[in-house]
Parts: C-alpha cells; sequence; structure tokens
C-alpha cells in the first residue's frame, strides 16, 4: 500500500475542493453573479446552500450598481441581507432577480474583524 504524506493529501483535499467547487459553482468573500431577472435565487454558505461557514458570517445582495466588496447591510442598493438565516451561525438570503439580470454578492464578519470563511453558492428557486 501506497502511504501518502500528510502535507500531500492536504493539498490533495483542497485540489478535490477546488474542483468541486468549479464545478458546482461555489463562491467566496464577493462577487457579481448572474441571474434570470424576476426568478427567486436563495444564497448562502449553510448546509442547504453553500460549501462551507465558519464563523459568524452575513451575506448582503445588492443591484449590480455598487461593487461586491461595497455592497453592506446598509447600502441603500441592498436588496437582501441574512445573518443567521441558515443552520448555526450561517446566512441564507433570499432576493428576487433585477432587471439587470447581475448582483453583487457579499459575505462578511457579523463582528468587524472576526475571522469567517463563507464559501457561498447561488441557487434559483423558480420552477
Amino acid at each position: 500500500m501506497l502511504r501518502v504524506p500528510a502535507p500531500m493529501r492536504f493539498f490533495s483535499a483542497l485540489a478535490f475542493l477546488s474542483g468541486l467547487c468549479a464545478l458546482v459553482g461555489c463562491r467566496r468573500d464577493s462577487s457579481y453573479e448572474d441571474c434570470t431577472p424576476g426568478n427567486s435565487y436563495l444564497v448562502g454558505c449553510s448546509a442547504m446552500v453553500g460549501v462551507e461557514c465558519t464563523g459568524d458570517p452575513t451575506i448582503t445582495v445588492c443591484t449590480d450598481d455598487i461593487t461586491p466588496s461595497n455592497c453592506l447591510q446598509t447600502s441603500p442598493e441592498r436588496i437582501a441581507f441574512d445573518d443567521d438565516g441558515g443552520s448555526g451561525l450561517c446566512p441564507e438570503a433570499i432576493f428576487i432577480c433585477p432587471s439587470s439580470g447581475r448582483v453583487s454578492v457579499n459575505a462578511d464578519p457579523y463582528w468587524a474583524g472576526d475571522n469567517v470563511r463563507c464559501v457561498y453558492d447561488v441557487i434559483d428557486r423558480s420552477p
């Protein structure tokens, strides 16, 4: 039996997760997301949707008039926000895609300066 050193197993696991994210489309932190205008979407990094949630992240969805990193809970462009709507302290937010067909999504810590990780995904909930 071939024994793989622990560091190689770790990097193999990271490569696997990166490949998985490429297949299913998961994102981390903030990005622009395309959507179908008028459709309902679920975005989050909880057990229901997404891949990983550590710490106490929040998730904010804004119109694409604002960059993802500036899409904050207090932004006038905000169309959805959630703190702990998913499992545990993990966020899930529902939004209706605007006419532009694109939104800004930002995952931030609930407490400024906290170390959080939110590998989120966006799922179309429309029939």
